[in-house]
């Protein structure tokens, strides 16, 4: 009987903390009640008190552009806690008319159910908010958002005007987190894929980054297919595209044996499509860079995986950079693939002639995922939900190429950035565009340190300029406290 009664506590301590834990966040982001403060500051030890009220300007201010989903990420746990209390009545309750075996039953549920899938959630969202107040990586936690929002949002904002998705939906844009080489297999990605399997229901979403690519900004252009994968979950596509790639590709001179293959693909695809719509070459030259460190690797070949070789993604994002007019950059990028990987007629005695069958139809596999229309979208092609990187995007990314080499180092030292002034109104994901471009221009790890230290001073312009736009948004999306509910009631899992 005690040690019912102890795992009793101990469940209820741990959910306890959960609320805790983003109460205090709340303390840093949003207005909260005097009661709900002075609570939490009782229960910081001298040691953190003290460090809290030396800290805690400076962290409401780093913590400010994410002040509007810490909100609701608190009222999301304090509703979520009222239906885990409900069950610890009821495992009390049941304790207390002796039934031991049903009520540790119910703490087990408890436990599986409730309190380990939203704890997890919680140290991702922690993880995420601890990195905004660190004083290396706060300002670039701003700087990845914005990249990762200018890619988002244009694509989801057109779906909820044409009713596919509910303004909500529009909140959950993803926020940036920094993983790094020893976090393991198990990503934000995976934990959202297991909770949507099992029913729950997150307020959030959260996108991750390398964190060697702050390192090397360049290329960060790999943030574009993440967004692509993200919006083509979100957007419930893969359905229809797979079948668009099984089905109506035998019409677009796809042969039926491939066609297969190629819908089995269809995420990367659809991701890798969406990256050179929205960035250009600049998407294209960052995937060769950062794709073709072991030319073996990047042939390697198998029908059965459920992504297509690195060569023949490459090559899918050649044709859709020639479908949008950049056919000079696009041979020029082929030029490089030759020199990594050989001849293609080379690799098709090797890999036989499925191989050089794929290649021939890259341009149709492209032209099918941008150019025709979707249902899903209502009639919409991909090409007209995400706006692409036509003549005026790319002068915008030149306009940031010049900025960026036309300087050195002393950037750091001008507090008012009115070297920046002419690239104020850029948006964040063209001037990384811009950054790429720079990079190719360069020859030594000198010219490369001048344009990473150049960039990151200009993103910390840019990402003030669209501060204010950003909070007003954001409100604007917040999901009512009816909705917040809603999740919160869903944020359970079917099963354990």
């Amino acid at each position: 009987m005690n040690f019912i009664r102890q795992r009793l506590i101990t469940l209820r301590t741990r959910a306890r903390e959960m609320q805790t834990d983003m109460r205090r966040w709340a303390l840093f982001a949003s207005t909260v009640s005097n009661e709900m403060r002075n609570d939490l500051v009782a229960r910081l030890t001298p040691a953190e008190r003290e460090a809290f009220e030396h800290t805690s300007d400076v962290a409401r201010a780093r913590l400010r552009p994410v002040a509007t989903p810490i909100e609701t990420l608190r009222k999301w746990v304090d509703f979520l806690l009222e239906r885990v209390g409900e069950q610890f009545e009821r495992a009390r309750a049941l304790l207390d008319q002796g039934r031991n075996h049903e009520c540790l039953a119910v703490l087990a549920d408890i436990e599986q159910r409730m309190i380990q899938p939203n704890r997890d959630t919680l140290a991702f969202i922690g993880r995420s908010l601890r990195q905004r107040t660190s004083q290396e990586d706060f300002q670039k936690m701003v700087a990845l958002d914005a990249i990762i929002r200018d890619l988002y949002l244009p694509t989801a904002k057109i779906a909820h005007q044409r009713g596919l998705i509910p303004k909500e939906a529009l909140s959950r844009t993803p926020l940036a987190y920094l993983t790094d080489a020893t976090d393991g297999a198990f990503t934000w990605r995976q934990h959202a894929q297991a909770a949507a399997v099992g029913g729950r229901m997150i307020p959030i979403t959260l996108l991750g980054v390398p964190r060697e690519h702050t390192a090397d900004p360049w290329n960060l252009v790999a943030i574009a297919h993440e967004v692509g994968i993200q919006l083509y979950q979100d957007l419930q596509l893969g359905y229809e595209f797979s079948d668009k790639l099984l089905r109506e590709s035998v019409n677009a001179n796809v042969s039926p044996q491939t066609a297969p293959v190629w819908a089995r693909w269809h995420e990367t695809l659809f991701a890798d499509v969406f990256g050179v719509l929205r960035m250009g070459p600049a998407y294209v030259s960052g995937m060769i860079e950062r794709m073709g460190v072991d030319p073996r690797l990047a042939v390697a070949f198998s029908s059965e995986s459920p992504a297509p070789p690195v060569y023949i993604r490459w090559h899918v994002m050649l044709q859709t950079l020639h479908l949008i007019g950049y056919a000079e950059e696009a041979r020029r990028h082929f030029g490089q693939i030759h020199m990594l990987c050989g001849d293609p007629v080379q690799l098709a005695q090797t890999f036989g002639p499925v191989w050089m069958q794929l290649l021939n139809e890259a341009r149709s596999i492209a032209g099918l995922i941008a150019f025709t229309p979707s249902q899903r979208l209502g009639g919409l092609r991909i090409i007209d939900a995400a706006p692409p990187f036509l003549s005026t995007e790319a002068q915008q990314a030149q306009k940031v190429r010049d900025l960026l080499l036309a300087g050195d180092e002393s950037c750091v030292r001008d507090n008012e950035c009115r070297w920046a002034d002419s690239g104020r109104n850029i948006p964040a994901h063209l001037a990384l565009a811009g950054l790429r471009w720079a990079y190719e221009t360069t020859e030594d790890v000198e010219a490369s340190r001048k344009l990473w230290i150049r960039f990151w001073c200009l993103m910390q312009v840019l990402t003030e300029e669209v501060l204010p736009s950003r909070e007003r948004e954001d409100r604007e999306f917040a999901p009512t406290e009816a909705a917040i509910k809603t999740l919160a009631h869903h944020a359970v899992p079917a099963m354990a």
